[in-house]
């Protein structure tokens, strides 16, 4: 069957694509067709194309926060390219903001700040596309997406046109949203819409932020947007090619949210091995739950910054980015995320999440 599908001349779509070098864990076998296209017309075309040889459609980012299988992934694999942002409407110092999918998400930011738009200046630096940001729901220092995001247009390949979700439709939680749990492989995220404010304050949330901060009285978008991104280096979580912890997926596991008599037990369980003074970080959540640190827990279940042997391991800056070494399989990031797992859940009774997509897998960890 495979041999017998032919590519029509003037459609951008290419045969046996290794996926690794699109991602930056470099992990993955080939797909068997990939499409870039960058107009919705070019999109219609490669989803019909793929409908008329009955082939599955896997939809793919920046590949900053997916872990691929060793086989590959069968079907075609559309990567949008589609990059405008524009200004919608701006009413009161609310600024309505279009952007499309396949725009770098940190060229937004820069695009934003520049603007003086405030809204999403601390999610600097933060790798992959417009597109996959609602999916996770992406957040950092003291920010999430979800706080700004007004609506999305999404192509429904089911019914093969374009639907609107609002943000009370994608149902968004703490990394999570209704597009990762449920929608998978039919929507693909055309565009997104957020609400920012024109000259509006920067968040100071973040501890480290504030600290850096302390004696300016009002600092700048840009001033906060560079120093987010002078933290991120400091923790290899800007792309850096020079970097030898770049080859990442960034924060491998979620923060787990626990009761609080689960995060009391887990503390009881790893007191005794604690230095004095050495106090487990636990966040009220919203819902009466508490958020505890994965990067703390896996510290002191034994995995310190750097651990592990062979071509998979810790990063030497950051407790919870999994690093590929040199020419990883995705087998083994999956057994050295297993390890940890396992090992934290031995140690305090605490599961840990993973945060990165799966594609190819029959089940992940």
């Amino acid at each position: 069957m495979r041999s017998e599908i032919q590519i029509p001349a003037g459609l951008a779509i290419e045969a046996d694509v290794p996926l690794g070098p699109l991602t930056t864990l470099g992990v993955g076998g080939q797909a068997d067709f990939l499409a870039r296209p960058t107009t919705r017309e070019e999109l219609d075309a490669c989803v019909a194309w793929a409908s008329s040889f009955g082939l599955p459609i896997c939809w793919l980012g920046g590949g900053s926060n997916v872990v691929i299988a060793d086989a590959g992934l069968r079907g075609l694999v559309i990567q949008p390219r589609m990059r405008e942002i524009r200004i919608l409407s701006e009413q009161e110092g609310v600024t309505h903001v279009w952007a499309e999918a396949g725009c770098l998400w940190d060229d937004l930011v820069r695009w934003s700040v520049e603007e003086d738009l405030a809204g999403i200046e601390c999610l600097s630096g933060i790798p992959g596309h417009v597109g996959a940001a609602p999916i996770q729901n992406i957040g950092a220092y003291g920010q999430e997406l979800s706080e700004v995001f007004v609506a999305s247009e999404l192509w429904d390949t089911h019914l093969r046109q374009v639907v609107r979700w609002t943000r009370e439709d994608w149902r968004f939680a703490y990394r999570q949203s209704r597009l990762k749990e449920e929608g998978v492989g039919r929507y693909a995220v055309l565009s997104v819409t957020l609400a920012l404010q024109r000259g509006g304050a920067p968040s100071l949330r973040y501890r480290d932020l504030q600290s850096h901060f302390a004696e300016t009285a009002v600092p700048s978008l840009v001033a906060v947007r560079e120093a987010v991104l002078t933290i991120r280096r400091q923790k290899s979580m800007v792309w850096d090619a020079e970097d030898p912890n770049a080859r990442s997926a960034g924060s491998f596991f979620t923060n787990p949210i626990v009761e609080e008599h689960e995060a009391k037990k887990a503390y009881a369980r790893l007191e005794k091995i604690l230095q004095e003074g050495d106090k487990m970080p636990m966040f009220p959540t919203a819902d009466g739950k508490v958020k505890l640190s994965a990067a703390w827990l896996i510290e002191r279940c034994g995995m310190p910054r750097g651990y592990g042997e062979g071509r998979v391991g810790l990063s030497t800056r950051h407790t919870l980015a999994l690093v590929n070494r040199g020419d990883a399989l995705a087998s083994e990031v999956v057994a050295f995320a297993r390890h940890i797992q396992s090992r934290v859940l031995e140690k305090c009774g605490i599961h840990l999440h993973p945060e990165p997509v799966w594609l190819g897998f029959e089940e992940s960890c």
